[in-house]
């Protein structure tokens, strides 16, 4: 049976275990909260655990209009073995070892491919091509896509520890990258530049659109409020930065929130062209518009 909406909606953080799916961990959020619309903003891998930012509800209505902010992570490289996936969860197809390579090597590797300005993201993933993702194409038929480049940026990157396990590094970094960026692609092309191969070993994701770490809530912790009755968690984002702080917006009252609510356009003074966030007399969101020459139209349009 398809779930019911509960009616409620907004933003809130989650925190993903190692070994599950965004998907999935959407979905045990959805069927806890009664509610048929839910999306993630950002996926995580399944062996990658941390923040996952969560919109439920009306809030799904508004990822248009959120920005596509810096993410942070804590990440393992794994130097010296080489993988279908390029992280360790993926088979094996190379095993050179990196005993030969010291590291002033790492060092001066992680620099040079952190500073480069694009990136080829991994086979396996849910990037698309010609409209089918990676993922699938090496799950479903066995083909590994060649993705062509995306402009990507580290903003910084700290390297907080290293030691040689047999004859493979472990390198530790912590690092904050533009929206689009493959940890594992980076860690990939690191054991690329060395000649020795490489692949991502253990991720966190320690920020994501405002939300750091401890800002997160367990799937446990939602299913016990949720029990109790309390949805106080779920925000709408207003005074988040890196949510709708930052994004143009009009409140409307009366006779013009009515006719917006009904999907007809209504005028507003003094309001910027392009997307609108239009707020109700209360301060929460009613949906977004299209401003054009003092008209806001309706393009999203939430259930009051």
């Amino acid at each position: 049976m398809a779930a019911q909406d509960s009616g409620a909606g907004g933003f809130f953080a989650l925190c993903k275990p190692t070994g599950m799916s965004s998907a999935r961990a959407l979905s045990i959020v959805r069927t806890m909260l009664g509610s048929r619309r839910a999306g993630f903003l950002g996926t995580l891998d399944p062996p990658a655990a941390g923040v996952l930012p969560v919109a439920m509800g009306e809030a799904t209505k508004l990822i248009p209009l959120l920005p596509h902010g810096d993410k942070k992570y804590v990440a393992e490289l794994v130097l010296g073995l080489t993988t279908v996936t390029d992280d360790t969860s993926g088979p094996v197809t190379e095993r050179h070892g990196a005993v030969g390579i010291d590291k002033e090597q790492i060092l001066s590797s992680l620099e040079r491919v952190a500073s480069r300005p694009e990136q080829i993201p991994p086979h396996v993933s849910a990037k698309q091509l010609n409209g089918t993702r990676g993922y699938e194409a090496a799950r479903r038929r066995g083909v590994l896509l060649d993705f062509p480049p995306e402009a990507v940026k580290v903003q910084y990157l700290d390297v907080l520890r290293m030691h040689l396990q047999q004859d493979l590094w472990h390198v530790h970094v912590r690092m904050s990258v533009t929206s689009g960026f493959y940890v594992r692609a980076f860690c990939r092309d690191v054991g690329m530049a060395l000649g020795c191969g490489g692949c991502m070993g253990r991720l966190l994701r320690t920020e994501a659109y405002g939300y750091g770490i401890g800002q997160t809530m367990s799937l446990a912790r939602v299913r016990t409020c949720v029990e109790a009755g309390d949805d106080s968690f779920l925000t709408w984002g207003i005074d988040n930065p890196s949510l709708l702080a930052g994004v143009p917006r009009v409140c409307l009252d009366g006779l013009k929130l009515a006719a917006f609510r009904h999907g007809v356009s209504v005028s507003a003074d003094r309001v910027v062209g392009g997307s609108v966030l239009v707020l109700d007399g209360r301060g929460l969101p009613a949906g977004i518009a299209q401003a054009v020459d003092g008209t806001l139209r309706p393009t999203r349009v939430l259930d009051a």
